[in-house]
Parts: C-alpha cells; structure tokens; sequence
C-alpha cells in the first residue's frame, strides 16, 4: 500500500498549504471534518484517484466515509481496483 501512500499525502499536503493549515496531517486525521476535503477539493481528489491509480469512482462510492482519512482513501482505492 505505500504506493498509494505519497500521491495521497503530496496532495493533501499541497491542499493544506493552498488553505495555509499547519495542522500535522498523519494516517488518521480527519480530511472532511476539518474542512481540508471541502466538495470543491473532493472532486480535485477524485480526479487524482482516477488518472493515478486508473480507477473509476462512481456515484455510489461518494460516502464521506471513504474519503475521511488516509487510511479510509487508500482501502478505497484497493477496492476500487479490485472492481
């Protein structure tokens, strides 16, 4: 899985830079909830996810629950690759 580990964490990092946080982005923080994943930096995500890993994200795995945290973001890819 670290293959998925640094696109992931380089653009969240570059978000969080955008938004000027200084907050310590780990496995575990939470993306939506401290508003480092609004719908606007969602959709950028998605789009990443897609070219990267040549995964397709459909409406149905739009769950905040999937895009939450790292973690959450790379079991999701996994997933999405088994398809």
């Amino acid at each position: 899985m670290n293959s998925n580990r640094e696109p992931l964490v380089e653009f969240i990092r570059k978000l969080m830079l955008e938004q000027k946080r200084s907050i310590d982005l780990t496995d575990t923080t939470e993306l939506i909830e401290s508003q480092i994943l609004d719908s606007v930096n969602l959709v950028k995500l998605i789009l990443v996810i897609q070219e990267i890993w040549k995964v397709e994200v459909n409406f149905n795995d739009l769950d905040k629950q999937n895009f939450k945290n790292l973690i959450a973001i790379r079991e999701t890819i996994e997933r999405l690759a088994r398809r």
